[in-house]
């Protein structure tokens, strides 16, 4: 349970994912790191992240999902571009991270990444084939 965080899966064990095992686990890292981040930096009590693995319109979608506050409305569009970053006063934070997910995903996955706002945070939905 790191920083208490509590995991919530609800993953589809009969889906097979092929492809590029190592993009996936990096582009899956980077929006786990931004979640951490957020949930310690917003000091929310009860941390939580949601994991979701389906089949989506003859995809399959992962959906992770934090209870951070989610992203600022006006930054929504800005989350994937490069160099942007919500950290504030964090300096290794160079603003790439998930505009790399995005490339990986797009590019080398041939997928789709979204994010959203909802009730509790932010909700990223990656779809691949």
């Amino acid at each position: 349970n790191l920083y208490n965080i509590e995991i919530i899966e609800n993953i589809d064990d009969s889906l097979i994912l092929s492809g590029y095992p190592n993009y996936l686990s990096q582009v899956l890292l980077s929006i786990f790191q931004n979640s951490l981040y957020f949930l310690k930096a917003r000091h929310i009590k009860e941390p939580k992240i949601f994991v979701s693995i389906r089949n989506f319109e003859e995809m399959i979608a992962i959906e992770i999902e934090d209870n951070a506050q989610g992203v600022e409305n006006k930054n929504l569009d800005a989350v994937f571009h490069y160099g942007f970053s919500q950290k504030v006063n964090h300096e290794k934070s160079t603003g790439i991270g998930l505009y790399i997910a995005r490339l990986i995903i797009m590019e080398k996955c041939e997928g789709d990444i979204q994010v959203q706002n909802t009730i509790n945070g932010a909700k990223f939905t990656i779809t691949l084939p």
